[in-house]
């Protein structure tokens, strides 16, 4: 297993940390801090006739990482029943490229 763990809280060594480093505390894992990246809004214009704007971040070289594993544990706090703003860039920015992959 090739596991990657993603901390999205903007609390270090918060609840969601604690309970993820003692669910892989006998696994080896590569940690990524998502407060540590920041994403630009995707633009989906596929509905208009166009296609997505370029969008300079570090998003790229992040999904380079994120690709090489198999596995992934996400460590996301819950705010009035959701997930935390920094998981939905994340997630959504995944789900973009797939989808630009599709068409």
């Amino acid at each position: 297993m090739n596991l990657l763990t993603i901390y999205s809280s903007s609390r270090r060594n918060g609840n969601s940390e604690q309970l993820a480093k003692r669910v892989t505390e006998n696994i080896n894992t590569t940690e990524i801090f998502l407060t540590d990246h920041a994403f630009k809004p995707i633009i989906d214009q596929r509905h208009l006739g166009k296609d997505f704007d370029p969008v300079h971040d570090g998003y790229k070289e992040l999904l380079e990482t994120f690709l090489k594993f198999d596995t992934y544990l996400f460590a996301v706090p819950v705010y009035w029943f959701s997930m935390q703003a920094q998981a939905k860039d994340l997630l959504r920015s995944l789900v973009t490229v797939h989808a630009r992959s599709t068409t």
